[in-house]
């Protein structure tokens, strides 16, 4: 009888952690590859928006970081401030590396040092373009990163 209380016990406390490992997996403590780098593609966005280029810099490849200052990648990307609207589309997944598809909304300027006077818009009157964007992410040591716009 003994014997068949602790069968009883072990497989309902087998059968819990089982239906926990389950609900785990439901509620997605594990992050898929793309809802990751969509998650951190856009955190780099709003960064830049922001013109909190030191934290969007942070999120560049380890390779990237070698090769460009934070000062020159912020000089590279100050257009970003004007950037109405960035949002991430799409990104799609193959084994270590991502792309991520974006759409961005600019403001551009009603007039400029470089704009013809038929460029020229009346004071205050701002055009919006939108465009699109396809970036790489590749994971590395650090975890996912941005390697260059492509």
């Amino acid at each position: 009888m003994a014997s068949l209380r602790h069968v009883c016990i072990v497989s309902v406390l087998a059968g819990s952690l089982l239906s926990g490992c389950a609900a785990l997996q439901e509620l997605n403590i594990v992050e898929k590859p793309e809802d990751e780098v969509a998650r951190l593609a856009q955190q780099q966005f709003d960064f830049m928006r922001a013109g909190e280029f030191d934290k969007a810099y942070v999120l560049m490849s380890p390779g990237y970081r070698a090769l460009k200052s934070e000062s020159a990648y912020k000089m590279d990307n100050r257009g970003a401030r004007r950037w109405q609207t960035a949002d991430v589309t799409q990104v799609t997944c193959q084994e270590e590396r991502c792309n991520v598809f974006a759409e961005i909304t600019l403001t551009e300027p009603a007039s400029g040092p470089q704009m013809r006077p038929s460029q020229m818009r009346p004071a205050g009157e701002r055009a919006s373009i939108t465009m699109n964007m396809e970036q790489l992410w590749l994971k590395t040591g650090e975890g996912w990163r941005k390697s260059r716009n492509l």
